[in-house]
């Protein structure tokens, strides 16, 4: 996929499909803005990077969510410190 000039339009579809699938609703003014409406979930897609803001719980599903379809690398969580240390160390892309 890599190196072809539709490469774009085919990870779009490959990560909209995977958060469509989970029950995320894809943002109608941006197609990289998704929105998860029982989780209280939104996310950004930046190329490879995924962006969410949720609580601990929802984030954890996200990430679960994500790691079945995808290999990620979690780079941390930001908030109040409950469960972050945890995370931290481990990782998600």
């Amino acid at each position: 996929m890599y190196g072809t000039r539709d490469a774009g339009a085919i990870w779009e579809s490959c990560y909209a499909a995977c958060l469509t699938k989970m029950g995320f609703v894809q943002g109608g003014a941006s197609p990289c803005c998704f929105q998860h409406p029982e989780w209280d979930v939104n996310v950004v897609v930046h190329g490879d990077d995924f962006t969410a803001l949720g609580n601990a719980d929802a984030l954890d599903k996200f990430e679960a969510g994500t790691t079945a379809t995808f290999e990620c690398k979690l780079k941390g969580r930001l908030g109040t410190g409950d469960g972050i240390s945890k995370k931290c160390e481990s990782s998600i892309a």
